[in-house]
């Protein structure tokens, strides 16, 4: 019975291909173990402005439209973003389920096991055979389960970041193969590979990075200096891929890499000196994780930022000194510093800090770490048991992190926790408690984000949620207060119009709200939620006709179903004599 139970496992595998569906049955079970409990969780941070109130993620016809125009993938004006495919992915994930958010956390998840997959297939080619099954599929197992991917994989504007590292690994596999195998397909598919993952998130440069590392640890000693030249033919599809990206995303965007931010070269690139401190403590410790670190940029060169240098010349250092002794283990180290440059080196990005950028340098570490533990003369028992227990323990972590992400009260609860000094932090957990009922807890979060930023930069959604709160207290005069203080930092603020005419009018005092709600009017914008207060503030004053034309304007700018449907009711109780009163929303 022994003899026949190996012959069968030898049967599965005896061939790459036996081993590679092995693999991925083995990393899609823990995956969706380890993920289960995230497919009900709710949207965060840029899931809203990209397309929960980006209603040009609802129309399939806007497809082809986010090729060419870079402020049509935010609902935020001015905000631009050139990422057209992974829009695209947002278009029929709405087109599956709405907004019902299991679709959403479906199709990251698989993107997260496909990932994985590829992994382990270019974790085969790098180790040339070395480690057989096993090791390329721990590599693996630890990239997919590790908790530092839930900000990816849970986060579901995290998206960009799978979607590109797929392009980028599949773009690697080919490559590899090309320069094994040659063959039309393997040099035609990794410029192409490139452009789709340039076109999901920009960290996809990345992948001439890879290939360059590959050629000079793998390629370059086997094939001689001589024939050096030849192997560089096959870069210049690539940049020519690259070149006529910028120029895309030039023109159609406005700008080659990044948008404009308030620090310098000099202050993000000792910024992000500190921040590698914190990337490389996350990924060795993965405990204690924060979605928003809140950290500042650096305006001069202190102890942190020293040390940060310090730590990245001497992992540079050991890399060059593992390439002369585990090119398998210098071909992954160099796999980190060739993911982390692009986003914390010269082209400065607003945050200073952000856990998803470790989503494909993940890889680096787990296979430099993997590789290099292997040499450990260990028996094989306990080696598999340590790789057993690490396996269960990311999965524990993970499955623990994603109850973080179940919503927003739990989300920002637990930032507030880990930056206490955070105006952000402050500002969305009281809109979390708001949304949630607990009026008071909210005030009491939101004077505290003032208290510690009076100039934070979304102040007039802070007064107007401020006011909402008294609004549903049922004290609109106290509420009337901030409503003007939101308008007063964003004049064209419609919310807060349509608020502050809710309020007037809760105090009878309709003359007013009509006067508010049709300046509003004059900004140009058919808000349905203002039309709405303002055809009950009309008939209030007796003004049917004006009302069943703000109610007829409202169906007419209704943005889904829901709005539509409730200027159509109230429509219906006009006809009938009665209706209900203004609302803030």
């Amino acid at each position: 019975m022994k003899s026949d139970k190996k012959t069968v496992w030898s049967r599965i595998t005896a061939t790459p291909a036996g081993q590679a569906v092995f693999a991925a049955a083995v990393i899609t079970l823990f995956s969706a173990v380890t993920y289960a409990n995230s497919v009900g969780c709710s949207f965060h941070f840029d899931d809203f402005y990209q397309f929960v109130e980006n209603y040009n993620t609802r129309a399939l016809d806007s497809i082809p439209r986010f090729f060419s125009d870079a402020t049509i993938g935010t609902a935020t004006a001015g905000l631009k973003g050139y990422r057209p495919i992974t829009y695209s992915s947002f278009v029929l994930n709405y087109a599956v389920s709405g907004l019902s958010v299991w679709s959403w956390h479906l199709a990251n998840l698989l993107l997260h096991i496909a990932n994985a997959l590829m992994l382990f297939l270019i974790a085969g080619k790098a180790l040339r055979g070395r480690g057989g099954l096993w090791l390329p599929l721990f590599i693996s197992l630890a990239f997919a389960l590790h908790p530092v991917q839930t900000g990816s994989v849970t986060y579901i504007s995290g998206r960009a970041a799978l979607l590109a590292s797929f392009f980028v690994l599949s773009a690697l596999y080919c490559f590899i193969n090309y320069r094994e195998n040659g063959g039309w397909i393997n040099a035609v598919l990794p410029p192409c590979l490139l452009v789709a993952g340039l076109l999901s998130k920009e960290i996809a440069v990345c992948f001439i990075g890879f290939a360059v590392i590959y050629d000079i640890l793998f390629s370059l000693p086997e094939t001689g200096w001589k024939k050096s030249p030849k192997l560089l033919t096959a870069y210049l599809p690539l940049i020519a891929a690259l070149g006529l990206f910028i120029l895309a995303k030039a023109k159609v965007a406005g700008y080659m890499a990044t948008g404009e931010v308030d620090h310098t070269v000099p202050q993000y690139l000792m910024s992000e000196a500190k921040a590698l401190l914190i990337y490389l403590r996350v990924l060795f410790l993965p405990v204690n994780l924060n979605a928003d670190y809140d950290m500042s940029a650096t305006t001069a060169p202190d102890g942190l930022v020293w040390a940060g240098a310090a730590v990245f010349a001497v992992y540079i250092a050991f890399v060059m000194w593992l390439a002369k002794r585990d090119k398998a283990a210098a071909f992954f180290g160099a796999w980190f510093a060739v993911c982390i440059l692009p986003e914390s080196s010269f082209f400065p990005i607003t945050d200073i800090v952000v856990e998803y950028r470790l989503y494909l340098a993940l890889a680096g570490i787990a296979g430099m770490v993997a590789v290099l533990a292997s040499r450990v003369n260990v028996k094989r028992q306990y080696r598999r048991a340590f790789c057993a227990v690490l396996v269960a323990l990311f999965c524990i972590l993970s499955i623990s992190r994603n109850r973080v992400w179940a919503d927003e009260l739990s989300f920002w609860t637990d930032i507030q926790k880990k930056s206490p000094y955070s105006a952000r932090a402050e500002a969305n957990l009281g809109n979390a408690l708001l949304d949630a009922g607990q009026y008071m807890a909210a005030i009491n979060h939101f004077n505290r984000s003032i208290e510690i930023n009076p100039f934070y930069d979304q102040s007039y959604n802070l007064f107007n949620n401020l006011g909402l709160c008294f609004l549903k207290l049922d004290m609109p005069q106290d509420s009337v207060e901030h409503f003007e203080r939101a308008l007063k930092v964003d004049p064209a603020f419609i919310k807060a119009y349509s608020n502050l005419g809710a309020a007037y009018s809760m105090m009878g005092r309709y003359g007013d709200a009509i006067r508010v709600l049709e300046q509003a009017q004059q900004i140009g914008t058919g808000d349905n939620n203002l039309l709405i207060n303002l055809s009950q503030a009309y008939k209030a004053t007796g003004r049917i006709a004006d009302a069943r034309k703000a109610l007829e304007d409202a169906e007419r700018y209704a943005r889904d179903d829901a709005e539509r449907q409730s200027a159509v009711s109230l429509m219906g109780e006009l006809a009938d004599g009665h209706g209900g009163g203004p609302d803030g929303r």
